[in-house]
C-alpha cells in the first residue's frame, strides 16, 4: 500500500493548497471538500492504478466508499472546477507575454 503523506515537494504541496483553495468554494459543505482535497490527492499520489481501491489506501481510507460517493454523489459544478483549474494553470505556467488580461 503507498499512502500519501507528508510526501512531495514543499512547493508542490503548496500548490495543491492553492488548487484546493481556488476550488474548495465550489463545494458547498465541508465533507465534500475534504474529499474533493483526497481525491486529488489520490490522483497525485505515486500508484500504479488510479481506481477507487488504489486512491482510497494512497489517502488512508480503508475502502472505496467515501471516493465513490464523491464522485457518485455529490453536487459541484464541473464546469466551474474546470474553469478554475484553468486558470490556475494559465496564471502558472501560461506565458505572461501572451496573457489578456
Amino acid at each position: 500500500m503507498t499512502r500519501v503523506t507528508g510526501a512531495g515537494s514543499a512547493e508542490g504541496l503548496r500548490g495543491l493548497d492553492e488548487v484546493l483553495a481556488r476550488i474548495g468554494g465550489r463545494f458547498g459543505r465541508a465533507e465534500p471538500r475534504r474529499r474533493a482535497a483526497a481525491y486529488l490527492r489520490g490522483l497525485l499520489a505515486p500508484v500504479e492504478r488510479k481506481n477507487g481501491w488504489q486512491l482510497a489506501e494512497a489517502v488512508g481510507d480503508a475502502t472505496p466508499d467515501g471516493v465513490q460517493e464523491f464522485l457518485s454523489r455529490v453536487r459541484w459544478d464541473a464546469d466551474a472546477v474546470r474553469d478554475d483549474l484553468r486558470a490556475y494553470v494559465g496564471d502558472h505556467l501560461g506565458d505572461p507575454s501572451t496573457s489578456s488580461g
